[in-house]
């Protein structure tokens, strides 16, 4: 266990290094033979809880935000050193002849790295976004005339065009790498989550210009920045229930999970996006909490109430594995990541599990995954030869 309470974990991009944090309240990084990587010092400010993590492109940069913290701590595991980005800032404001200044921008809510370049997207409470390019130490605010929300999701593209959504009032806005308003798209009617960059071809050219997002955690919505008059709405039965996770495929299929245990693939029109069912299965029967897909392997992982479960899309009508059970006391999962290469899969828990599966044999026998034997880590160990953290006993295990 990492501590009674939820998980919060990350594989970097090239599955090396696996960053985590529970209700011991400490971060620690593991490399991929389940050793921790106790020469990096990572210090947290206070008992503040960790609500993000994320690695950067080159799988050396894991940047950690805090609850109620305006400071982004970026932790470099190359060079073995620690940046903290402060994220407030102050706006004068004239009162009579005083000038007080006003503090803006803290209490993040959002980030995530850019997938081609050096820059960090980091949301907060306070309407506003910074981006910080981490090689040139530039940081460029982005300030909404809507008096944006905070920013509850977000993704980049290759174009390094980041899409970003907050809610209160509900807004869908993308700028560029230096936070210029490229487009702004306002919601009346429902919440937003989930948004993503679709690839389309435009003249046998492949872009990102569609951006999709679930609305109201029922439909999802295509909008198109280069046509905005011609957005679409994919909607669903309630009887499936609620998107869980959803992601547009090669071959012009799409892919979702809902919360009743559903899982369906449909065909897309590339032109209208028109969608046709071309099957389902209901992959557990008393519920979905976490989805992973793996783009290379075309295999979809799902965890619910009975335990987790591996699906090849290729083949999709018949199950590669029985469902596979947590340990006992695990609790439910609520998240789960594939390394690059997809031979490891790891899935958290509300209970403070972090559980790392070897996933080689998936393709070479008629079972889902076998969990190697537990190789339990004395955290306090690792606690120990940094001057940081408590020195409280607790285990993690990792199944590596």
């Amino acid at each position: 266990m990492l501590g009674k309470g939820p998980v919060v974990f990350k594989w970097d991009p090239f599955g090396q290094y696996l960053a985590c944090y529970g209700g011991s309240h400490r971060v620690f990084i593991f490399q991929r033979n389940g050793e921790p990587l106790a020469d990096v010092k990572i210090a947290l400010y206070g008992s503040r809880p960790v609500i993000a993590m994320d690695w950067d492109s080159e799988g050396e940069n894991l940047a950690i935000a805090q609850d109620g913290v305006s400071v982004v701590s970026i932790v470099n595991v190359v060079n073995k050193t620690t940046t903290a980005l402060q994220l407030h800032y102050h706006l004068g404001k004239s009162s009579g002849s005083s000038f007080s200044p006003q503090p803006m921008f803290n209490q993040p809510t959002f980030l995530l790295w850019s997938k081609v370049g050096p820059q960090l997207a980091v949301g907060a409470v306070n309407n506003g976004l910074v981006i910080y390019n981490h090689l040139t130490k530039e940081r460029h605010t982005y300030v909404s005339f809507f008096r944006m929300g905070p920013v509850v999701s977000g993704a980049w593209n290759k174009a390094n065009e980041l899409v970003m959504a907050s809610n209160a009032p509900v807004l869908v806005v993308v700028v560029d790498e230096k936070a210029n308003l490229l487009s702004m798209t306002r919601e009346f009617s429902a919440s937003v989550s989930k948004l993503q960059f679709v690839e389309h071809k435009d003249n046998d050219v492949v872009r990102e210009n569609i951006v999709a997002y679930v609305k109201a955690s029922k439909s999802i919505f295509l909008h198109n920045r280069m046509d905005p008059g011609n957005a679409q709405l994919l909607s669903f039965g309630a009887s499936e229930g609620t998107i869980v996770f959803y992601r547009f495929l090669k071959g012009a299929r799409l892919l979702v999970g809902f919360s009743k245990g559903v899982v369906v693939v449909f065909s897309v029109d590339p032109h209208n996006y028109a969608t046709s069912e071309l099957f389902r299965l209901q992959m557990h029967a008393q519920g979905l909490h976490a989805m992973a897909y793996h783009e290379e392997l075309q295999c979809v992982a799902s965890a619910g109430d009975e335990g987790l479960r591996v699906l090849e899309i290729a083949d999709a009508k018949e199950f590669r594995s029985e469902i596979v059970s947590l340990p006992a006391g695990a609790g439910k999962a609520d998240q789960l990541q594939w390394t690059d290469d997809g031979q490891v899969l790891t899935v958290s828990t509300h209970a403070g599990h972090l559980i790392t599966f070897d996933t080689t044999q998936l393709f070479q026998r008629a079972q889902l995954m076998r969990p190697l034997e537990l190789s339990p880590f004395n955290v306090s160990s690792a606690v120990a030869q940094s001057s940081y953290g408590r020195s409280d006993n607790q285990n993690c295990c990792i199944c590596m």
